[in-house]
């Protein structure tokens, strides 16, 4: 027994003090030349990339490896390294060694720099593609046996730390390249037992400003609980993975927690908000705080669940001031996200607030496009939101009926129903109440039973627009109306107290022109009208007055002769009430063009041909007045003919000119010298007439007027 307990001591001596040797030549094995060397090659085997370090360190008790200054080298020659640190300290912990598992009581890594790049064909890493291997022969059954039960070694990890660690990639997928990062990476992800969930912590800072931090833990599978939190993350570092057209701007902050595996998390919770986003997306501009929740479950890239978005605070500009949401009015959307076969998404059972619209809707992503229902719902305050409407006070209702929306290009179909909208005119203020239905096609809508009320008159509209959403959008109306007020009709579109035009009006026209013309749309529209006014007034305008002054200089001594000789007056003939106007135009250039107005008065008619602006009223045009027989006997009178008996006289009007509230009459001197002749003929010869005129104009007066009339009747009595 004493010999067997000295060979017992004696062989553990030798293990101790082979084990002294090997831990005391450990160190100076892991620092040779030819170690390094070998390590190197391996590297380079293993990645095809070059490999260097400064120093090794191997120690046994415990096991450990420390590497130095370890650098792994990038893609091409200039490229940054692929990997970098400042220091690799390994550590193994021994006793499970002998129970063949391989368990890293910790590694710690300081000063990481890990720069990625991605091309079209994904992140370009350091892995040396695989050379075809001939195929092995079918291993014997004893074999199988021992490859399906693998090698009976585990590995697990107690501890992996990063410190002061960067991480860098390149996107080239973008143009220009996207650069993303995470700068000042501290990390641990620390276990208690070599089976047993990992508990995980990050913190790191954004290149753009910003920071994130993470708390949760993981299992050996892949199956998370994690937090990542994150505080006033830069969006603008987004910019350069956003189309042309597209920006992005502001701070985001919030949570995402994820459950269950890293691909198909279930569920994935993010809760983002921003106080200042600033996002331009194509026609879409936001401005302003947002804030953000979606719940989802499934695969990422096929993910369904819910969401919600909060705008109510934030500014909606849409196009060239088509759409404006001010900052406070109620902005909210929820609904569901669900992933359709094609691999595309779209947004179902869509709740849609909008200050007073309420809707549900159906969002394709892409190309981007919405269904979208709403009862009726008020138009109160929605003047604020149409810069177009703006200082035209909104009321009623309006409907959306399968309103299909079109964002890419942008197009509509679908019904937008009017009940009793209210709006006022933009220069008088007076209400303008619109009913009826809107059909959309594409980029053209057309109206179906729309009424529309001016001035209290009510009008049938059939009203179709033209590419709307073009740079020059296009209308043709056709306009019907019956027996309306003229006089309150003019009242609402002109800033007058007075209308200068009244009676029973009926109108029948169609009207073109595009809507892009500004102010300048009655220069702009063409068309045709008839119009047919009852009894009613042109107020202070009398053409028969007109044409009487335009008799000249002998039309006054005509009507001195005939006040001198008891002659009667004609006032009462200028009267400005008429008993009906009609006529047919054609409008184009700003201009109303006709053939055949006609205004009929009680004891005289006008006819008239030319053209009237529709900008300043002016008039441009000739006809005739035909006089009827009591006119006659008026004008005989006046110039002291006694017992005549009058008859339908027609005045040849040259030109008539001025404007609708102030019209000039143009007679020809041939004109006037005959009427004058005429009526003085009817009252006395020529050479009477000539001594009167020299009583009442003084000497000399009647034989200038003898002579005119001698000029353009060929002379004689």
């Amino acid at each position: 027994m004493r010999v067997l307990r000295r060979l017992v001591i004696f062989l553990l001596l030798l293990i101790v003090l082979a084990l002294s040797a090997l831990v005391t030549l450990l160190p100076t094995l892991a620092k040779s030349p030819e170690v390094k060397d070998g390590i190197q090659k391996a590297a380079h085997e293993a990645t095809g990339r070059a490999f260097a370090y400064t120093d090794l360190t191997m120690g046994l008790f415990p096991p450990r490896l420390i590497l130095v200054n370890p650098e792994l080298a990038g893609d091409t020659p200039t490229a940054a390294p692929f990997l970098s640190a400042s220091n690799v300290d390994l550590r193994l912990a021994i006793l499970p060694l002998f129970a063949r598992t391989v368990l890293v009581d910790s590694l710690v890594i300081e000063d990481a720099s890990l720069n990625l790049r991605r091309t079209a064909d994904g992140f370009v890493l350091p892995v040396r593609e695989k050379r075809d291997a001939p195929t092995p022969k079918d291993p014997a059954p004893k074999d199988r046996e021992e490859s399906a039960e693998g090698t009976g070694v585990s590995f697990g990890l107690r501890s992996f730390a990063l410190r002061n660690a960067n991480l860098s990639v390149l996107d080239e997928t973008f143009s220009p390249p996207a650069k993303l990062g995470l700068h000042e990476i501290e990390f641990l992800a620390a276990g208690t037992s070599s089976t047993g969930p990992i508990n995980l912590s990050l913190k790191a800072r954004l290149p753009q400003g910003g920071g994130i931090a993470a708390q949760g833990s993981s299992t050996l599978d892949g199956a998370l609980d994690l937090v990542l939190d994150i505080e006033k993350m830069n969006l603008s570092a987004l910019e350069p993975m956003l189309k042309r057209g597209r920006s992005v701007g502001g701070a985001l902050s919030g949570s995402i927690r994820v459950q269950g595996p890293v691909a198909a998390p279930s569920p994935l919770v993010v809760e983002l908000s921003s106080e200042d986003l600033a996002l331009q997306w194509d026609e879409v501009q936001y401005n302003g705080p947002l804030d953000l929740r979606a719940e989802l479950t499934g695969p990422l890239d096929r993910p369904m669940g819910s969401f919600e978005a909060d705008a109510t605070q934030g500014e909606i500009n849409y196009g060239d001031a088509v759409f404006t949401k001010p900052s406070g009015k109620p902005a909210k959307v929820t609904g569901k996200i669900r992933t359709l076969e094609d691999g595309s998404f779209e947004l179902d059972d869509v709740h849609l607030k909008i200050h007073t619209l309420d809707a549900t809707a159906r969002v394709q992503m892409e190309p981007l496009a919405l269904v979208i229902n709403a009862a009726p719902f008020s138009l109160q305050g929605w003047e604020a939101l149409l810069p177009a409407l703006a200082g035209s006070p909104l009321q009623g209702q309006l409907g959306l009926e399968e309103l299909h929306v079109d964002l890419d290009p942008l197009a509509l179909r679908g019904n937008i129903q009017l009940k009793d909208v209210l709006t006022t005119h933009p220069t008088t203020g007076s209400p303008i109440v619109l009913r009826g239905t809107f059909n959309a096609v594409g980029q053209d809508v057309r109206s179906q039973n729309l009424e529309v009320e001016l001035g209290e008159q009510r009008f049938l509209v059939e009203a179709q627009l033209s590419q709307i959403f073009s740079e020059s959008p296009h209308y043709d109306l056709g306009v019907t109306a019956q027996e309306v007020s003229l006089e309150k009709l003019l009242l609402a579109v002109m800033a007058d107290e007075q209308a200068m035009a009244t009676g029973p009006l009926s109108l029948l026209g169609h009207f073109s022109g595009n809507l892009s013309d500004g102010d300048s749309v009655l220069k702009g529209v063409t068309g045709q009208m008839r119009l047919d006014i009852g009894q009613g007034q042109l107020r202070g305008v009398s053409l028969l007055r007109s044409t009487v002054e335009r008799f000249g200089e002998l039309g006054n001594v005509a009507l001195a002769l005939g006040k001198q000789k008891g002659g009667s007056t004609l006032q009462k003939f200028y009267e400005d009430t008429f008993e009906s106007v009609s006529g047919t135009f054609l409008l184009a250039n700003g201009v109303a063009k006709t053939d055949d107005l006609n205004l009929r008065y009680e004891d005289y008619i006008v006819d008239l041909n030319g053209v009237f602006g529709l900008l300043d009223e002016s008039i441009n045009a000739k006809g005739k007045l035909t006089i009827l027989p009591e006119v006659d006997e008026a004008l005989a009178e006046a110039a002291g003919a006694e017992d005549v008996k009058g008859e339908a006289r027609v005045i040849p009007l040259a030109e008539v000119r001025g404007t609708l509230s102030e019209p000039k009459v143009v007679l020809t001197q041939k004109t006037v010298v005959g009427l004058l002749t005429t009526y003085s003929s009817a009252g006395e010869k020529l050479s009477e007439l000539e001594k009167d005129i020299d009583e009442v104009l003084g000497e000399g007066a009647g034989k200038a007027a003898r002579g005119l009339l001698d000029s353009i009747l060929g002379g004689g009595e």
